[in-house]
């Protein structure tokens, strides 16, 4: 089918009626919530959080497991 297949079914409107999938979905995403892309700086900071917060919970695991073992 192709990579359109999916941007079809949303925005073609003679389609739509054919499958009986109701209006087409609005720009504001899901339940109205505009969808914001955030900056770089933001997506590096938080990934860099997340990554921080991983390190600590699986170094606390690690921990936990050689306790363990030996």
């Amino acid at each position: 089918m192709g990579p359109g297949m999916t941007s079809q079914l949303q925005e073609n409107e003679f389609i739509r009626d054919i499958f009986q999938l109701g209006p087409c979905p609005t720009k504001n995403g899901i339940n109205g919530n505009i969808n914001i892309k955030r900056s770089k700086l933001e997506r590096q900071l938080m990934n860099a959080a997340a990554f921080k917060a991983r390190s600590i919970t699986r170094g606390k695991n690690r921990d936990k497991r050689s306790a363990v073992v030996t």
